[in-house]
């Protein structure tokens, strides 16, 4: 048996110390295709729509690996 992960959906931003961790507690998605909120798209085929995932993703990785640093961890991944 194998399980094959994308860690690099917003799910998973942050986690970088622990990978099996991030999969525990991060990685349990609703798969949301469309979601209406006040009239408006919020997300729209599965993405949201007012907002760059990836721009998002990236910097609470950013954010996280300088957290490890000061604290001494050195990230999994």
């Amino acid at each position: 048996d194998i399980a094959m992960f994308d860690v690099m959906k917003l799910e998973y931003a942050g986690a970088l110390s622990d990978p099996a961790a991030a999969l525990l507690f991060s990685g349990y998605n609703h798969g949301v295709d469309h979601l209406i909120v006040d009239g408006k798209f919020v997300v729209k085929g599965g993405r949201l729509t007012g907002a760059n995932e990836e721009r998002i993703r990236d910097e609470a990785n950013h954010c996280a690996k300088r957290l490890l640093t000061k604290a001494g961890i050195q990230a999994a991944w």
